[in-house]
């Protein structure tokens, strides 16, 4: 199963490359009817960026994290900038399109053969009108779609959200109302996240002044031998209720058992479809507990998530806050009283218009959601990025959770 899924999203993820390369090669190259020396510098140019995205996945196995800063960062910028390329050249199409069938459905044929005889332009004309209309678009286009991943680069890099949510739980014992849980959740560690961003995180995160900080998932991107001392930082995190952890998907891609082992050694506790009690130790306030990714038995099945198995020391009538890295996994809990869930995953689409797709496959997409009578789930945007380092109409958060009665 692993192996063809695998091998479904490279055919997949290869397909759609090519395809957007091959677009932008008509629109920016043939239909400008540019000289042949500069269609062939840019025909070089494009399939030098189309040969680096492949190899992006690929170098990051070999090098260093040191070593890799600049071409990750050329080759994921070069994804969001071709995304956005693409929409822009599909919008101005889709407009045509659609202008094309008004034309033919609200003229009649004398008219339109009137029209025709008219505004027809000899060919030469015609061609050098094409092509200057071709550049003006492919012109904007690049432009437009360099200043928002500019915009995006910014968002990024930039500083964090740090939204206060108020939270009611009905079970919750009226000493920890104000209770603040501080949520990490997608740093996703890496070539061009390393120590430094940890650093501004736990900085960030320990000023907020958390009773408890909990990270919901792909902390990183990168196997432990290669990105164990750029995190090395987070052992610093502070809360005196402690810090838990969940994986998330992207914890299984890169050696998921010696990550949860060296996470544990940075005092950070791991919830492995696990319960604890927070609060006092003869009579805690509420119940928290953890489950593995919904992709982990895809990997390994001794890491399926079993929430279930994990409420075997709950007690019935406590509060029960459910940390899980996506928020589907809220299905998983039909029928159980989970006053909360905090789960991440989706980045709140990152890269717009990407949030739409992202709830295909997602019932939330970010914020605070009342699931049903019992189940409330927030879900944050994140705190790092994947893939382009980019995000528009999405920064990155750090988000208090305040529980109160």
């Amino acid at each position: 199963m692993r192996s063809f899924l695998i091998t479904s999203f490279i055919i997949l993820g290869a397909t759609v490359l090519v395809f957007g390369h091959y677009y932008l090669y008509r629109r920016c190259l043939r239909d400008t009817q540019l000289s042949r020396r500069y269609k062939y510098l840019g025909l070089g140019l494009l399939v030098a960026l189309a040969t680096l995205i492949p190899g992006g996945f690929v170098i990051p196995r070999l090098l260093p994290p040191d070593k890799l800063g600049p071409i990750v960062f050329v080759t994921f910028l070069w994804l969001g900038l071709l995304f956005y390329l693409v929409l822009a050249f599909g919008l101005v199409d889709l407009g045509r399109m659609s202008l094309k069938l008004w034309r033919r459905l609200h003229r009649s044929n004398k008219s339109s053969a009137k029209e025709d005889s008219v505004e027809e332009p000899p060919e030469s004309v015609g061609l050098n009108r094409r092509a200057f209309l071709a550049r003006l678009t492919a012109g904007t286009a690049i432009a437009s779609s360099g200043v928002i991943s500019l915009v995006g680069i910014h968002s990024a890099f930039g500083e964090f959200d740090t939204p206060e949510v108020p939270v009611s739980l009905k079970r919750l014992p009226r000493a920890f109302s104000g209770f603040r849980i501080v949520l990490l959740s997608d740093l996703h560690l890496g070539p061009l996240l390393g120590s430094e961003f940890v650093e501004r995180v736990v900085e960030k995160t320990n000023a907020l002044n958390p009773d408890l900080i909990a990270i919901t998932g792909d902390l990183v991107d990168m196997p432990v031998d290669l990105l164990g001392n750029e995190i090395q930082g987070l052992s610093k995190l502070q809360a005196p209720r402690g810090v838990f952890f969940v994986t998330g998907n992207h914890e299984y891609f890169h050696g998921v058992e010696q990550w949860i082992d060296f996470i544990r050694g940075l005092g950070i506790n791991v919830l492995a479809n696990q319960c604890v009690g927070i609060g006092d130790p003869d009579e805690p306030a509420f119940d928290l507990v953890g489950i593995h990714d919904r992709s982990a038995a895809y990997f390994n099945p001794s890491y399926k998530p079993d929430l279930k198995r994990a409420l075997t020391n709950h007690v019935q009538d406590r509060e029960l806050i459910l940390l899980a890295h996506q928020p589907k996994q809220i299905n998983d809990s039909d029928g159980m009283k989970i006053g909360l869930q905090l789960s991440g995953h989706t980045h709140g689409g990152q890269i717009w218009p990407f949030g739409g797709l992202t709830l295909f496959a997602q019932p939330y997409l970010s914020g605070l959601h009342q699931h049903d009578q019992h189940r409330q789930i927030y879900v944050t945007r994140g705190t790092g990025f994947w893939g382009p380092p980019i995000r528009v109409l999405a920064p990155p958060e750090i988000t208090s959770i305040i529980l109160t009665t």
